[in-house]
C-alpha cells in the first residue's frame, strides 16, 4: 500500500537537513481509528489510514505541511463543504487537505 511511499517521504525528510524539521507523531491504532470513525460517523479512506498507523499527525518542513491527527480533524467547518473532514494544510497559507465525507458507512 503507501509503506513505500511513507517510506520514500521520512528519508526525503531525513536528507533535507536545514532549519526546518519534519516531526512525525506517534501511530494510532486500529482501535482507535474504529472508535473515532463510529463516534464521528465518518469513514477515513484506507490510504489516510495507512499514513495515521504510521503517524498520528504530522509536521513536515516546519511549515511546508502539517498533519493533523484524528483528534484535531475539522468537522463541520462553515468554510467548506459540510460533508469534507479537513485533516491538514500546505505552505501554512489557508490551504487545506481534506476528504470527503461521502464514504460514511454508519
Amino acid at each position: 500500500m503507501l509503506e513505500n511511499e511513507i517510506k520514500t517521504i521520512v528519508a526525503l525528510c531525513d536528507s533535507l537537513k536545514s532549519e526546518y524539521q519534519s516531526v512525525f507523531f506517534t501511530p494510532i491504532d486500529d482501535v482507535l481509528l474504529n472508535e473515532w470513525e463510529q463516534k464521528n460517523c465518518i469513514t477515513i479512506p484506507d490510504s489516510y489510514k495507512a499514513w495515521l498507523r504510521f503517524s498520528d499527525g504530522a509536521i513536515i518542513r516546519g511549515s511546508l505541511a502539517r498533519f493533523y491527527g484524528v483528534e484535531g480533524f475539522e468537522l463541520n467547518n462553515a468554510n467548506y463543504p459540510e460533508d469534507c473532514v479537513i485533516i491538514g494544510e500546505l505552505i501554512g497559507d489557508g490551504e487545506r487537505l481534506l476528504f470527503p465525507n461521502h464514504l460514511a458507512k454508519y
